[in-house]
């Protein structure tokens, strides 16, 4: 832009315009850099670091996917499950060390969890089954419910230990035929 304007004698405006036009031009050519959040830049294993950024862009996506529903029980359901798993993330990025244990509930659960709301998201305005409507709703209780518990356990024992919890979940997700 500066070269625009200062070398070849183009005006402000369109300066701007050029410099706009290839910076927008570079980023699609060579793409973005995977920026890490400031708050994970403090973990120094990268698997750790991976596995919260890749949590992080799930409630991304559950938060981008409540603007699906026009149900104010469905949103207020995904809006505390994105909270409470926020409240998670806060939490093993000040105890790096509990991420381990942590893993395989943010991995498997979340990942699930994103899933079936960017399923239902999907085909629900397509298909009127109150039947499935009523199962999502049961579904996001239960695993809001089980989210709520994992994080008290976190914070009062300060042990995360999910087996039990994620083996009723597993059961719950498959009764509901959701997997």
């Amino acid at each position: 832009g500066l070269a625009a304007w200062f070398l070849t004698g183009y005006g402000l405006f369109a300066s701007v315009g050029l410099a706009v036009a290839s910076s927008i031009g570079a980023m699609m050519w060579y793409g973005l850099d995977h920026v890490v959040p400031q708050s994970f830049s403090d973990i120094e294993d990268e698997e750790q670091k991976q596995v919260l950024i890749n949590a992080e862009q799930a409630v991304f996506n559950i938060r981008k996917s409540i603007s699906q529903f026009s149900n104010q029980e469905l949103t207020g359901h995904l809006q505390r499950i994105a909270s409470t798993t926020q409240d998670i993330l806060s939490h093993l990025t000040e105890h790096p060390k509990k991420i381990n244990k942590a893993q395989r509930f943010l991995h498997h659960y979340l990942t699930a969890t994103e899933s079936v709301i960017s399923r239902y998201g999907v085909t629900h305005d397509k298909v009127e089954d109150k039947k499935l409507e009523q199962n999502f709703k049961q579904v996001l209780q239960n695993i809001e419910s089980v989210f709520k518990k994992q994080h008290h356990k976190l914070i009062e024992q300060d042990v995360f230990d999910l087996d039990v919890d994620i083996e009723v979940l597993n059961t719950l997700l498959e009764k509901q035929g959701i997997k």
